[in-house]
């Protein structure tokens, strides 16, 4: 942990000489779904809630924070035909670490298209009553490509994130394999510095 938060406060410093940095806060859906379907998995809308800052400009580079409610519903028939329904919901919070570029403008124009990609961990905080905090993987890791659009200081961007870690370590019950979700979302983009 000790050797991460060095390389972090590194990368951060060795970004500060970039004229802009900006921060993204932003609000948005979340949509879940697991790699093993149980019998019939349903996405659920959730919600995410934070902020990114961008250190750079045409080529940036881009940590966040999150805070995430998202939740799977599921169907699962046993041996003698009944059915039980259960979900599983979750809380805590995202921290995404990704490189972009902008394909359109130059981060600061008036008018930007963007794609960025990398990595994410997610570090939970609650469950809901069918589960058990202690079920689930904490943190799992993750990665993401996403694209997105500026118009001033608006900003929607919508991500994809695949977990690269199984969401729970008990797998003989039942297993959910891994995290798959999309984010759409909706903010207000603030430039600081020169």
């Amino acid at each position: 942990m000790k050797k991460l938060l060095v390389l972090v406060t590194m990368v951060l410093i060795s970004f500060s000489g970039f004229s802009q940095i900006k921060s993204k806060a932003s609000v948005g859906l979340s949509f879940s779904n697991f790699s093993n379907d149980v019998n019939e998995a349903k996405a659920q809308p959730g919600f995410q809630l934070g902020t990114n800052l961008i250190f750079g400009n045409k080529f940036y580079f881009e940590p966040g924070i999150f805070y995430l409610a998202k939740s799977t519903e599921f169907v699962t028939e046993n041996s003698t035909g009944s059915t039980t329904n259960f979900s599983a919901d979750v809380k805590g919070f995202r921290v995404p670490v990704g490189v972009g570029v902008n394909l359109l403008g130059d981060g600061t124009s008036n008018f930007d298209i963007h794609a960025s990609g990398g990595f994410s961990g997610y570090f939970i905080t609650g469950v809901g009553d069918d589960f058990e905090k202690d079920d689930f993987e904490n943190p799992t890791w993750g990665t993401y490509l996403s694209a997105g659009i500026d118009i001033w200081k608006i900003f929607l961007d919508a991500t994809y994130e695949w977990s690269l870690t199984n969401v729970q370590k008990d797998v003989s019950a039942i297993d959910l394999g891994k995290h798959r979700n999309l984010y759409i979302n909706l903010g207000v983009k603030l430039n600081f510095g020169q």
